[in-house]
């Protein structure tokens, strides 16, 4: 399978996805693997994050509000509508549908936490 057929299952399943996600569904995402991922988090206000895998942009919001300058990428275009829909809510997020570039300074990864290990030590590191 290739990144347009995988891109093409995930527009498939974005609003079902997204729906159930916001009707609170996502149980792992929000009660472990979300508030987890927080605790560990050095301050992260006027920092750059890039959310890869950002879907309808929740993990984007709460870095957001925590004061990181935040972009958010996905590979479905449909979560990317989604994550617009709120992003307006929130000045310091940039949903960008093409590529998103850094000029030097720190960058925060948020989603890849759910497919990475991470371990607390390497947290802060550049």
């Amino acid at each position: 399978m290739d990144h347009l057929q995988t891109g093409k299952l995930w527009d498939e399943n974005a609003e079902a996805w997204t729906a159930m996600a916001r009707a609170g569904y996502d149980v792992y995402r929000d009660c472990l693997n979300t508030p987890a991922f927080l605790s560990i988090l050095p301050e992260i206000g006027r920092l750059a994050g890039l959310d890869i895998g950002c879907g309808e942009g929740h993990n984007t919001r709460l870095l957001a509000r925590r004061g990181a300058a935040m972009t958010g990428l996905d590979i479905a275009g449909r979560f990317l509508q989604n994550a617009l829909l709120f992003a307006c809510t929130c000045e310091r997020i940039e949903i960008n549908t093409r590529c998103a570039t850094f000029h030097g300074g720190n960058m925060l990864i948020s989603s890849l936490s759910r497919a990475l290990p991470y371990d607390e030590r390497t947290i802060g590191r550049t």
